[in-house]
């Protein structure tokens, strides 16, 4: 009989079982073989493209690797490339950065002539937002983002208006030396800039179009998330029809809320976009599940030395993304060595009865922004006595759960010198042992005090006061200039010459 010609179609990631039946061997035999080249796995086991191609070609067959469905998805998203001929300028997108209050959505007031900062709670701006201004016949793009820690001082003045001429001359000198070009005659591509569930309209996302045109009616893929467009309205509120390159609009079509940063692309087809959606979804539960495994007895060792750790639980609830991932990520900043933030959850929408039952299993305190609780939720935390909140200012949250860290650090203790005693003769007790004849050669001496022994200027013993005695009578405190008898506490080795500093420990505020 002639040799079996086997063949093999390898693009990725597959299972031990699947290649098995490509090559026509037993799984059995494939793990056999794959035990001998030192890969432990089992008939489900997923083996990395390198491994699967060296295991089929010791089996003699003629391999055939293929893009994987992730490059595959790249190439079908990104599609071809632009040529010279096809770009056109588009306007310049400018993001205005600064810490919190520091005056960033007033200066953009005043640049577009609005006044967004009255309707913003506390004046500051909660969430980020795109709009188009034009100025001389061109148009620049600006996205106002909450407080950063980067913070530039440029010399204008939203009171006055002094310097917003010069600065957007800047701005458009700028984006001229750049050559900012984008193809407009082309599927768009974007990014999600923001999203948020909206009570009549549902999940809505702004969406800034970097290259191609994006229509009414046209089928796209943000993330696991797919959708139609069913409208698009300008930073105004006006529906329009069609948005070409770096122009921000709020889409609307989606069947659930994308993630802020996530790809914006159309297909052709709302079937291929379901399909990848649904891909995509299935490799992060399976990464997510992956990560889910027993604990080694390295990990449960470190685990027992991080329980003198103090966990913070929060389960955050915005009103739109952007701002739930701020919050998450301000407030795990404010994790130190004794007290951490741990974020269980965030989400979009008001406080559920899941989220306060989440809250309550996990003894987590729940944060609202922007956000209202549900009459059950209500309920259950106040029968539950879950401590919910709800806030409408982003700093507001953080000084209160710094406040609460605070307030779970370790006592911190402050040594108070109270004296020095000098030891001039020393004497033996019964039943008592050594017993220091002293002299307070300044401060004082306190009978619930500690004592540090030095002799010759070392540290030989420390530890708390076991007697104090004015003649043979106990007594609570000696003054500077008087004589006493100290014993220490499981201690005899006293000589005469040496000093006895006595101090206490006071607890102060730990920060």
């Amino acid at each position: 009989m002639p040799p079996v010609q086997r063949r093999a179609i390898i693009s990725g990631p597959i299972m031990v079982k699947e290649l098995a039946d490509q090559l026509g061997v037993k799984s059995n035999e494939l793990i056999k073989r794959l035990i001998g080249l030192g890969v432990m796995a089992t008939v489900n086991h997923d083996l990395d493209r390198e491994t699967a191609v060296i295991v089929a070609t010791e089996y003699g067959a003629e391999v055939e690797e293929r893009a994987s469905v992730e490059e595959r998805e790249e190439i079908l998203i990104q599609g071809a490339e632009d040529s010279p001929e096809s770009l056109q300028s588009r306007p310049p997108v400018v993001t205005v950065m600064g810490h919190v209050d520091h005056g960033k959505t007033s200066l953009l007031d005043r640049i577009r002539s609005s006044r967004v900062t009255q309707s913003e709670a506390g004046g500051i701006t909660q969430h980020i937002g795109a709009s188009v201004i034009s100025w001389h016949d061109h148009e620049i793009v600006f996205l106002d983002t909450p407080g950063h820690d980067a913070f530039t001082a440029v010399p204008v003045s939203a009171r006055t208006g002094e310097g917003l001429d010069q600065l957007l001359e800047a701005i458009v000198l700028q984006a001229q030396l750049l050559e900012l070009q984008a193809n407009p005659d082309r599927p768009a591509q974007g990014v999600i800039i923001e999203a948020k569930l909206d009570k009549g309209r549902g999940p809505v996302a702004t969406v800034l179009v970097k290259r191609g045109t994006l229509k009414v009616g046209d089928v796209f893929l943000a993330g696991t998330v797919f959708g139609r467009v069913r409208a698009l309205l300008t930073d105004q509120g006006e529906r329009i029809a069609e948005a070409g390159p770096s122009i921000p609009v709020e889409v609307l079509g989606f069947n659930q809320l994308p993630d802020a940063g996530d790809d914006f692309v159309i297909l052709t087809d709302e079937r291929q976009a379901k399909d990848i959606a649904d891909a995509r979804a299935e490799r992060t539960r399976r990464a997510a599940d992956e990560g889910t495994r027993g604990v080694s007895l390295d990990e449960f060792y470190q685990r027992l030395k991080d329980e003198e750790v103090r966990d913070l639980n929060l389960v955050i609830k915005a009103d739109v993304h952007g701002s739930s991932e701020a919050l998450s990520q301000s407030l795990s900043k404010l994790s130190h060595s004794e007290a951490r933030v741990r974020v269980l959850h965030t989400g979009v929408g008001s406080i559920t009865e899941t989220d306060v039952m989440l809250a309550q299993a996990s003894g987590a305190i729940v944060i609202g922004f922007g956000v209202g609780l549900e009459s059950k939720a209500r309920q259950i935390a106040e029968r539950e006595h879950v401590d919910v909140r709800t806030y409408r200012v982003i700093y507001e949250i953080i000084e209160d759960v710094e406040r609460a860290l605070k307030g779970m650090l370790s006592p911190k203790f402050q040594e108070i010198i109270l004296g020095r005693a000098e030891v001039r003769e020393v004497f033996r007790v019964p039943r008592i042992g050594a017993v220091g004849g002293c002299y307070v050669v300044d401060g004082k001496v306190l009978r619930t005090a500690q004592v540090r022994l030095l002799r010759d200027g070392a540290v030989i013993h420390e530890g708390p006061i076991a007697s104090l005695k004015r003649f043979k009578d106990d007594v609570r405190e000696v003054a500077s200039g008087f004589e006493c008898g100290i014993g220490l506490e499981r201690f005899n080795d006293i000589k005469v010459g040496d000093v006895m500093e006595v101090f206490t420990e006071e607890e102060v505020k730990a920060s």
